[in-house]
């Protein structure tokens, strides 16, 4: 079907047509038939690059055409990195002039604690679904404008950790603003008649890709297909993973080699790396290799060096990246953007890739289909989860054909990996939003927004969740007695008796915590502790301890290794050595190692408040940038929303430490480099420079000249005039 054909303003058609959209998908063709367009709710559930983000851009461009400008068209991802991808999509799709001026597009992914009125004048707003939540519990006045909400990567609904939100989610827009459009788009639902009931639409479903998938094994130097054709590889050096890599970067193409952890990343990366080298005059240019060695510059010199990022610089002069969690992010863009490009032509990376952005090649190969789980056994991976990673394979504009193949060893596994992942068909996506304390979480987002809140309303919100369709309701309501408790005992609702009739209403401790997006549990402990440290403030680390045992703080993992160090720094740092005795003698494993990681956790970040390189760190913890980033991100959040507490407990002195603690976990200093830091360009390396040359205020910064700025290590001349610059503004 042409797109001229498709009943869409003129203008719209002339938009489009200039962006070179010319026909419509199958799947496309489908959904404008069935009504998307009309209003109705849908569920798409098609592969990677089979035209859905087009169906939403359509969809939204057309509303705006038709409807005149008002309204809120929202767009929700899972990922920051997914919102930034289609921030910078979305601008030239939306550069059309409608009525007057052409839409405003926002993007939305950070601080929680905002109001939301900053995204006023948006009409079409990309964010994460945490933010959205978030928005929605802070009721900003435009939140009753929404006419569409877009939800993207759908399929998180089934992820523990991630779904019961974006579930909640749903729910308070189906029950609060029934009106609104709700669009739901995946790759992967297996069960989607359960979800089009659930948000009460229409469906399209299929297998169509514009660039078609090849599923197969990949065993010695054959691999067996799902039609169980079978062709032989060339032998290069005799290593299947390796030789099947030379044939598709010397035919051209990407490959990306997804493995069971960080360490095998790294490992396989260093090992194509070596076997590939000789081939490179026969895949680069000059130009091209010598834009490798520049990335491989570019590495080492943003954020701080670390045997991590060294050993990634190694790989990516051979046109060969890894990439996993552990990464510095600054790091993981560039190798993400690097094989975007077509430079980095070979890409090892953990599962993580595949439920994060964008980023196919041409032959996906999936080295393992099972790994150890938290008991130490091996357990399969989900049908899901392969699929996941399948469908990385094939790249639009480039391929005529992708590839996915699981490796084996042994020949007798080969009629055993067809038919459990090829031939097999993806879980069901099943709610969890019953599941450990989520359900303390749904009741208060909904309370947030509501003056009184009854059983008969939560009810109503239940009956708009897909939890509700699949377990029985005696199973929920029971949850949910249990949850309400927990949020009366721990002083975020109170109950109310208004003529006769019992209510709950959300205390300013329960309100507060909906605003700062912090677990129930985490809020009662910080209260908790804003009240018992009224006569004495604990020192530092007992604050950064009290931050990493909250829920919100995620745990670290313990090497064998780590209970001896971590009691050594206890005692050196300290900590009363009864408390640590008691670690030592207590008899219950399971709680010892819960409270061991604890302090693990503390230590590092007690270490990067103190000026640890991250070298260090990883060194003394194994600990990798990219984790570290994720502890002290959380650590800042954590100690904002404690000093928020404390204020509402009313205890000023907890108040001013943990206001300390924020800028320090931020920036990664000692007390005395907070005032330094917190001017543009000025980041701990050189706030640490300019303090041992004497520069320990801003005031004796700020009279410094230009050449003794620059004679500083690490300041160059338009460090130093920006520097200046800034300075002048606030002094």
């Amino acid at each position: 079907m042409e797109l001229k054909e498709l009943n869409l303003p003129q203008p719209i058609h002339e938009h489009l047509s200039k962006l070179g959209y010319k026909t419509l998908y199958p799947p496309q063709i489908e959904a404008f038939k069935k009504g998307i367009l009309d209003g109705k709710n849908f569920v798409i559930a098609t592969p990677t690059a089979s035209g859905k983000t087009l169906i939403a851009i359509i969809l939204i461009l057309k509303r705006l055409y038709d409807e005149g400008y008002g309204g809120k068209y929202i767009y929700l991802v899972p990922l920051k990195a997914l919102a930034n991808e289609k921030y910078n999509e979305f601008k030239s799709h939306f550069d059309i002039l409608i009525g007057e001026r052409k839409p405003r597009i926002s993007i939305a992914t950070g601080d929680y604690d905002t109001s939301g009125e900053e995204l006023k004048k948006a009409d079409v707003i990309i964010a994460t679904n945490e933010k959205m939540d978030s928005l929605l519990r802070h009721k900003p006045s435009w939140i009753n404008k929404i006419k569409v909400l877009i939800i993207d990567e759908g399929h998180t609904i089934g992820y523990p950790d991630r779904g019961p939100i974006l579930e909640g989610l749903i729910s308070r827009v189906k029950t609060d603003l029934p009106n609104v459009q709700i669009v739901i788009l995946s790759a992967t639902i297996s069960n989607i008649d359960e979800f089009a009931e659930w948000i009460r639409g229409e469906k399209v479903v299929t297998n169509w890709r514009p660039v078609p998938l090849y599923e197969g094994i990949l065993y010695n130097h054959i691999i067996v297909y799902s039609d169980f054709k079978e062709i032989e590889i060339p032998k290069y050096y005799g290593e299947p993973i390796i030789d099947k890599i030379i044939e598709t970067i010397l035919d051209s193409g990407q490959v990306i080699i997804f493995t069971q952890t960080r360490s095998e990343a790294k490992r396989r990366a260093k090992q194509i790396g070596y076997y590939i080298s000789k081939y490179l005059p026969r895949i680069y240019t000059e130009d091209q290799l010598m834009e490798l060695t520049r990335i491989s510059k570019v590495i080492l010199e943003k954020g701080e060096r670390t045997k991590l990022s060294e050993a990634l610089a190694d790989v990516v002069r051979f046109g060969v990246g890894f990439h996993h969690a552990g990464l510095n992010p600054q790091h993981r863009t560039i190798i993400e953007d690097s094989f975007r490009k077509g430079i980095i032509k070979v890409l090892t990376a953990t599962p993580t890739l595949a439920a994060g952005v964008n980023l196919p090649g041409r032959v996906v190969i999936i080295t393992y289909t099972s790994r150890r789980s938290v008991g130490g056994f091996q357990e399969d991976i989900s049908v899901f989860e392969y699929k996941q990673m399948a469908g990385r394979a094939g790249r639009p504009q480039y391929d005529t054909y992708g590839e996915a193949l699981i490796h084996t060893k042994y020949e007798n596994m080969i009629d055993v990996l067809l038919d459990n992942y090829i031939l097999n068909e993806p879980e069901p996506i099943e709610s969890h939003l019953m599941n450990n304390e989520y359900p303390d979480v749904f009741i208060i987002s909904i309370a947030s927004t509501l003056r009184h809140l009854n059983d008969t309303k939560i009810a109503n919100y239940l009956r708009n969740t897909l939890i509700y369709l699949q377990k029985d309701i005696r199973y929920i309501n029971q949850k949910i007695k249990h949850a309400l408790q927990r949020l009366i005992d721990g002083g975020l609702l109170e109950l109310r008796d208004i003529r006769g009739k019992t209510y709950y209403r959300i205390t300013p401790l329960g309100e507060r915590t909906a605003e700062l997006y912090i677990f129930p549990s985490t809020a009662s402990y910080l209260w908790r502790i804003s009240n018992e440290y009224r006569t004495y403030i604990p020192s530092d680390i007992m604050l950064l301890y009290h931050l990493s045992k909250t829920r919100d703080m995620p745990k670290l993992g313990l090497r064998r290794r780590d209970y001896r160090l971590i009691v050594n720094e206890m005692a050196r740092r300290g900590v009363e050595e009864e408390y640590i005795i008691n670690i030592i003698d207590n008899p219950y494993r399971e709680l010892v190692d819960d409270e061991v990681a604890v302090w693990k956790t503390t230590l590092v970040l007690d270490d990067w408040i103190n000026e640890a390189t991250e070298e260090e760190i990883l060194s003394r913890w194994g600990v990798e940038p990219g984790d570290l980033y994720v502890l002290y991100s959380t650590g800042e959040w954590l100690a904002y929303s404690a000093r928020e507490i404390a204020l509402i407990a009313g205890n000023k002195e907890l108040y001013n430490r943990f206001s300390s603690l924020i800028y320090r976990l931020k920036y990664g200093v000692k007390s005395e480099l907070v005032p330094l830091v917190q001017i543009p360009k000025i980041g701990r390396r050189r706030a640490r420079a300019l303090y041992n040359h004497g520069y320990k205020t801003l005031s004796t910064l700020a009279k410094a000249r230009l050449e003794d700025l620059i004679s500083i290590p690490g300041i160059g001349i338009s460090t130093a005039k920006e520097i200046l610059r800034e300075l002048s503004k606030i002094l």
